[in-house]
């Protein structure tokens, strides 16, 4: 119940803007047949079956993930899955190009990006992750290493399909990462 109730709390907070990011960004990929069709799906307010099963599977994963973490790391991983994917998405936005010709809301924040941007917001992420998981740091190593790894492999995949980032895609990469780190966390 406990994981429940920490998921839903963070969809609250953040009025579903990411879960919504995350299902558009899942039937773009993998519904669209090219470049083109894939952002225009993105941006159809409607969602696919993609995107519904991409929906049921995170809410899954982090329910069981979050029931799998180690009593001695709850505390800590509470803290650092959301600020962990939320410092992947910040590191993908100023350091990235827009997929979308004229931009959109993912272009926002890239545009008022300036160049140290990313370091500061990696040194304010890790010093939360470092604090919150003091007694624990193979830990703190474990989870900031793991949303390292794999903001370099979605970003890969991403500008490889889009040729670079949207505001959808940047969402799918917080919920992602959030994943990503849980995942490493129930390892221990």
């Amino acid at each position: 119940a406990a994981s429940v109730i920490v998921v839903i709390s963070l969809i609250i907070l953040t009025r579903a803007l990411h879960i919504d990011a995350l299902a558009d960004t899942f039937d773009g990929l993998l519904g669209g047949r090219d470049k083109e069709h894939m952002l225009a799906i993105m941006k159809d307010s409607r969602v696919g079956s993609f995107g519904v099963a991409t929906i049921a599977a995170t809410f899954a994963l982090k329910f069981s993930l979050l029931a799998a973490i180690p009593a001695a790391l709850t505390t800590g991983s509470l803290i650092a899955f959301p600020v962990l994917g939320r410092w992947a998405a910040a590191i993908a936005a100023s350091t990235q190009p827009s997929a979308r010709p004229g931009g959109g809301l993912g272009s926002l924040f890239a545009e008022q990006a300036r160049p140290w941007e990313p370091v500061l917001s990696s040194i304010i992420a890790f010093a939360i992750v470092g604090i919150t998981l003091w007694t624990r740091p193979a830990a703190a190593l474990l989870a900031v290493g793991t949303a390292g790894a794999f903001l370099v492999i979605y970003v890969f995949l991403i500008k490889r399909k889009i040729e670079g980032m949207t505001g959808d895609t940047l969402g799918a990469l917080i919920e992602l990462t959030e994943i990503a780190v849980l995942f490493a966390m129930a390892l221990l």
